[in-house]
């Protein structure tokens, strides 16, 4: 056996590295440490997620983890076509730095030099798309603080291990699962005016948790998961991102932000937030949401 380690990342707020067997070609380990760089928020800005950015680095993670190269190759490729199809990369008026960062990664999984030292900078440029969609963040001067995030993600990271290790094996969620899943939407800052767009923001971190856990969640799972969070969740008020929201007017427009994610959800599509993507997106990107039901 011979291994090789990999290194790469930055932009995203955090450093890929790989721990490479050259012998059996696949990838042994996955290490993740923050850097210094602040990362989505212009000029230095703080900021708060509404999903938890470490579910984004969770998600680059999963598709390689112990994968051989091939099959780590394919699942990045996947992770290009699932967030093209993600609600708020529909507006023709999208931010451009994830349209760009999907298009580099598809550069570079294309490559005909393609080996394992792509990995990590694939890995973090998947980690920039993620982060820089709309609605994925709010500057504010002084964050609100993390939401707990850390105890939600870790036992959805020890299950999709686990999980991926037994294979073939389906999972049955759990409830302490599904309030997991709800610990990493944060409510508590302002979200975008109007319930399409606020939908948006709620399918979209269905989705996240989909392809960065998909040994526990699966599609038939969205259901279920927007019925526990209007039946328990979101009904017990907090501020420290136990359980509810604190968000001004959600009580008036809960209904009809379920209504149009469930809508989305039957139709196997995204919610209508945009009419339309623009022509040259939709070129590179032909719409698919295979990866997302």
């Amino acid at each position: 056996m011979s291994i090789i380690t990999y290194e790469s990342g930055m932009s995203s707020g955090y450093i890929f590295s790989i721990d490479f067997d050259t012998t059996a070609s696949k990838i042994l380990n996955v290490f993740v440490k923050r850097s210094s760089y602040s990362g989505v928020q212009p000029k230095g800005e703080r900021g708060d997620h509404t999903t938890a950015v470490s579910t984004f680095r969770d998600m680059a993670t999963n598709a390689v983890f112990r994968q051989s190269l091939d099959d780590g190759k394919a699942n990045l490729k996947d992770l290009v076509k699932a967030l093209s199809a993600f609600p708020t990369m529909q507006a023709p008026d999208a931010s451009k730095m994830p349209r760009e960062q999907l298009v580099l990664a598809t550069v570079n999984i294309n490559d005909p030099k393609f080996d394992a030292s792509f990995v990590p900078t694939i890995m973090d440029q998947l980690v920039v798309a993620r982060n820089c969609m709309q609605h994925s963040a709010f500057p504010n001067k002084t964050s609100s603080g993390p939401g707990g995030e850390g105890a939600a993600t870790q036992p959805l990271m020890s299950l999709q291990q686990a999980m991926f290790e037994v294979k073939n094996a389906s999972y049955k969620m759990t409830e302490p699962d599904m309030r997991a899943c709800w610990r990493l939407l944060d409510l508590r800052q302002p979200l975008p005016a109007g319930e399409l767009a606020v939908a948006a923001v709620v399918q979209q971190h269905l989705f996240s948790l989909r392809v960065t856990y998909p040994h526990v969640v699966g599609s038939a799972d969205y259901g279920p998961l927007l019925d526990y969070a209007v039946a328990k969740y979101w009904t017990e008020p907090t501020k420290t991102g136990g359980g509810g929201t604190v968000y001004d007017g959600w009580s008036q427009i809960e209904s009809t932000v379920v209504k149009q994610v469930k809508a989305a959800i039957k139709a196997r599509t995204y919610v209508p937030y945009a009419a339309n993507r623009s022509k040259d997106f939709l070129a590179a990107f032909p719409l698919g949401v295979d990866e997302l039901y």
